[in-house]
């Protein structure tokens, strides 16, 4: 972090996190100590069900035999003799090791805040490149302040480690884009981000592989196709389809079984795209995914709960990102590229609010952007189309 805002936004962050995460754990009894229940269902709780098991009964710092005794009481089904690409268990092995270490399992959360924090850093500076200074800082302000994502940074999910990795490979993408030039500790970071993230989720990282290529030289290609792009476009066509053969399987798998599972999810349907004959929906789940996860008539039992309740606060956000494609004409093909990133995912598990979060940052950057640009005509589009959102989820959660 060079300049003095990043720390100072940095900082912010990472004390109101602080804040929440304090009342989190004093609330006690008073709400799940899960983000949305105290059952194996949810990642978060078996993750640190599991890390507390693993504390109490292995022998030494790592041990494989504890470790997956561990998880498999809490129904975490891991196996160390699959390979670990196709397992996805770092994220375990962390929360696992680090409660060993530690003898506190709210050490897992307290990563979670660090990492939280840590991508809006990330997110300013991608930002600050595609945009300017104004998205940048707003943008970097509403992630750090929201309240979806404070609450949401407080319980032990890998997503935020996701967020932060992700964000780090566009940031290298689109600087190799903007300065035609790569340097070779960015090369590093970036491989090793993508190793992180594949041990981490698997599927989908090749889409975001190929994105980030796309992204870093697809303007470059299109412009000139000498020798050596040439073969580094060969090479890495090769290793994308590589990729995609070894995940194929694991990528369908999964997308069968979260097209059909509800997670913190109610209502709306017609947001969900099931077959290529809705891809008519596409709009509806765009603006519905921003404001993920809602329920107005949700009891407020769990932090989700409460998260659910505020969360149309998003809606402005939701609108401003849809009409950004309208106003907006500079580096379309980047924005297409981010919003492929976003949409994949949320299209796959709108059911499923966490596993678009870590993209979430797109529309918010779109909305900022829009903001900046739009005319006094598209203010009043905005603020109205923004208003009978809110009258629309009011009708639909508190009185159908």
């Amino acid at each position: 972090m060079n300049s003095s805002k990043e720390v100072k936004i940095f900082f912010q962050a990472l004390l109101i996190r602080a804040i929440f995460l304090v009342a989190v754990i004093c609330s006690g009894e008073k709400m799940y100590s899960g983000f949305a229940d105290n059952t194996f269902f949810y990642d978060d709780y078996r993750y640190e069900q599991g890390a507390m098991e693993y504390a109490q009964t292995a022998e030494h710092l790592i041990d494989p035999v504890a470790f997956t005794s561990s998880y498999w009481s809490v129904h975490e089904w891991v196996h160390l003799d699959i390979n670990p690409f196709k397992t996805t268990l770092l994220w375990n092995f962390y929360c696992a090791i680090i409660v060993k270490l530690t003898h506190c399992k709210y050490s897992i959360r307290l990563t979670c805040i660090l990492l939280s924090s840590l991508s809006i850093i990330v997110i300013y500076k991608f930002a600050n490149r595609l945009y300017d200074e104004f998205v940048a800082t707003r943008t970097a302000y509403i992630m750090a302040y929201l309240p979806y994502f404070v609450i949401f940074s407080c319980f032990p999910y890998k997503d935020h480690l996701i967020m932060l990795l992700t964000f780090t490979t566009l940031y290298i993408a689109l600087k190799t884009r903007l300065d035609k030039r790569i340097d070779k500790k960015s090369v590093l970071v970036y491989i090793i981000s993508f190793l992180i993230l594949f041990l981490l989720r698997s599927g989908l990282t090749v889409l975001l592989v190929l994105a980030t290529l796309v992204l870093a030289y697809g303007q470059r290609i299109k412009k000139q196709m000498s020798p050596k792009m040439l073969l580094i476009v060969v090479i890495g066509i090769a290793f994308l389809i590589v990729a995609f053969v070894k995940s194929y399987d694991d990528i369908i798998f999964k997308s069968t079984y979260y097209l059909g599972r509800k997670e913190g999810l109610s209502g709306l349907s017609i947001a969900s795209i099931k077959s290529i004959g809705d891809i008519w929906k596409l709009p509806i789940t765009y603006l519905y995914s921003i404001i993920s996860p809602i329920d107005l008539s949700a009891p407020i039992e769990s932090w989700l709960a409460i998260v659910q309740h505020i969360n149309i606060i998003m809606t402005p956000i939701a609108v401003g990102a849809f009409l950004y494609f309208f106003i907006h004409k500079d580096n379309r093909d980047v924005d297409f590229i981010l919003l492929a990133i976003y949409l994949v995912p949320a299209v796959i598990s709108i059911g499923i609010f966490r596993h678009y979060y870590s993209a979430l940052p797109i529309p918010i950057m779109y909305a900022v952007s829009f903001r900046e640009k739009m005319t006094y005509s598209y203010f009043a589009v905005w603020m109205f189309s923004s208003l009978i959102y809110v009258i629309a989820l009011v009708i639909y959660y508190c009185f159908l």
